[in-house]
């Protein structure tokens, strides 16, 4: 489904129950809200990220839609070690700066940002596994691809909460927490799948498949 096909959805969903029709930007701002918090509720997507690092480079700044970082490899195809800040406290992580292959990233000392132990001493370009945000805001023509098909229709009630909560009519404006539950129960059922997805490579691995 495109986001132009939702706004039809949500456009039509609008005019059976009577409610004033949404401007098409108003409405896209409407879809945009509920997208971003459909994916950050079920804790972002899986994807890939690619970083360029140059020489004696120290930190780095990621993008603002990367909610965590699971694994970073270089282009040789050997993984970095990535530790949080408070991990240096209890383990033998050696921290400071110098120029030689990466060791680690570090994280939490800055937000959103990583720090580079130890520089690298050549230009390269590192692969990190993300969970993340949209990337970007949708037009009419983009597709919902960070949601599964399946749940992309239940955008269009908190959509049509927010329509509702604007409505001078008190009796509608209540009505709009009824479409909140709606949208939040499908958050907390994608997560519960999300969740089964991530857990069921460990579980073929350990019990063969039962």
């Amino acid at each position: 489904m495109t986001a132009g096909e939702l706004l039809n959805h949500f456009n039509m969903k609008t005019s059976s129950m009577g409610l004033p029709r949404v401007l098409e930007g108003v409405a896209l701002d409407y879809l945009n809200d509920a997208y971003r918090l459909f994916v950050a509720g079920i804790d972002g997507v899986p994807d890939e990220e690619e970083i360029a690092l140059e020489i004696g480079e120290t930190e780095i700044v990621l993008p603002p839609y990367v909610l965590k970082v699971r694994s970073a490899i270089r282009a040789d195809g050997r993984f970095i070690k990535i530790v949080n800040r408070l991990d240096t406290e209890t383990t033998t992580a050696v921290v400071d700066s110098g120029l030689g292959a990466i060791k680690y990233f570090m994280l939490g000392a800055k937000q959103g940002v990583m720090r580079v132990v130890e520089s690298p001493i050549a230009a390269e370009t590192v692969l990190l596994d993300v969970d993340r945000l949209p990337r970007a805001l949708l037009t009419a023509t983009s597709a919902l691809s960070d949601i599964a098909e399946l749940r992309q229709l239940g955008l269009a009630d908190k959509m049509v909460a927010h329509a509702m909560m604007l409505n001078p009519d008190p009796k509608i404006r209540s009505q709009a927490d009824g479409f909140e539950l709606r949208f939040t129960a499908g958050i907390i059922g994608a997560r519960k799948e999300k969740s089964r997805v991530k857990s069921k490579p460990a579980r073929l691995m350990a019990y063969g498949g039962i």
